[in-house]
């Protein structure tokens, strides 16, 4: 993220907002504390390095939409699938948010917008429509870690990120122009939680799915508690 994260995180409530909002966290939390102990702790390394796996062994066995999206700028490609989605109005009626992604739509937007790069990386031998899609529901699966079947626009372009071309740097700041939604130069708690909702999915269970939620708030929370701390850096 930009060297002035901090800065970048402000809050914007009024004291009166800010001690309504902590004191439903604070049920929340004592809530995520019951249901843990129902849930055998879990470990979180494993689970990444099991979806780091899964991404490597589709890459060597060349999936045509991996090894395309590899050779597209991260900002670009973001953006160019974003547009797709907005655009989509029977993905849109059929999830009710414009942001949201499931596979059909996935499919779709990489069917139609990604043809020309998927053709120019694979033989003639190795592209049909059929293979592609089987590659795309494939990649889908690859980031709905939980099987969910539809997930947020931080689930999916946090995970579309990594495939893009680009530094750490640069996915991370076109990550976040992403999710800045009205071109603030600051993200909200709510978009800072879209922000977390991959990488905490990720070293995350899908038993553990009902705690996804309070660990993403709390995440989200602790960023922006030492945000007001460290205050802005210039």
């Amino acid at each position: 993220m930009r060297a002035d994260l901090p800065h970048l995180l402000r809050p914007h409530t009024t004291s009166l907002e800010g001690s309504k909002v902590k004191k439903q966290h604070s049920r929340g939390y004592a809530l995520a504390e019951q249901v843990a102990k129902a849930i055998k702790p879990w470990d979180a390394m494993a689970l990444v390095l099991e979806k780091l796996e899964k991404q490597a062994v589709l890459i060597k066995a060349r999936s045509p939409i991996l090894l395309s999206l590899q050779n597209v700028r991260v900002a670009d490609g973001l953006k160019r699938f974003k547009s797709a989605r907005d655009s989509d109005e029977d993905a849109y009626f059929r999830l009710g948010n414009a942001r949201d992604l499931d596979e059909d739509a996935f499919v779709k937007i990489v069917c139609q917008e990604y043809n020309d790069e998927i053709r120019a990386t694979v033989s003639q031998e190795e592209y049909n429509d059929e293979i592609i899609k089987s590659d795309a529901m494939s990649v889908f699966g690859l980031m709905d870690s939980h099987a969910s079947k539809q997930l947020s626009i931080g689930e999916w372009a946090g995970a579309m990120a990594a495939f893009f071309e680009g530094t750490q740097e640069e996915k991370a700041q076109a990550l976040f122009d992403l999710l800045d939604e009205h071109s603030k130069g600051w993200l909200s708690n709510e978009e800072l939680q879209q922000r977390l909702i991959a990488p905490v999915k990720a070293m995350t269970p899908p038993e553990a799915s009902p705690l996804l939620p309070l660990l993403v708030r709390f995440c989200a929370d602790q960023v922006m508690e030492s945000a007001s701390i460290i205050g802005p850096t210039r």
